[in-house]
């Protein structure tokens, strides 16, 4: 399974954003391929700074270096 996880996060996700450069880069700012990907990157890039909003920092009495997300879910940083 961690070889599984591993390949979909490091493998392909390079493949995918080596193939959405070059979009970028070659495409015409107006072609349907381009705006996919641009719209795409946007949708990403929105979910991802709602959930760092979901982010929030303990209490100062706690641990310089932990987080919680969520209510009730610590991470170690």
């Amino acid at each position: 399974m961690v070889a599984l996880t591993n390949f979909a996060n490091i493998s392909l996700s390079s493949l995918y954003f080596d193939i959405t450069k070059d979009i970028l880069y070659a495409n015409d700012v107006h072609s349907i391929e381009r705006r996919v990907v641009v719209d795409t990157l946007k949708r990403v890039s929105a979910k991802h700074h709602w959930n760092q909003k979901r982010v929030s920092r303990p209490p100062s009495d706690t641990a310089k270096h932990d987080i919680s997300i969520g209510p009730s879910t610590p991470l170690s940083c």
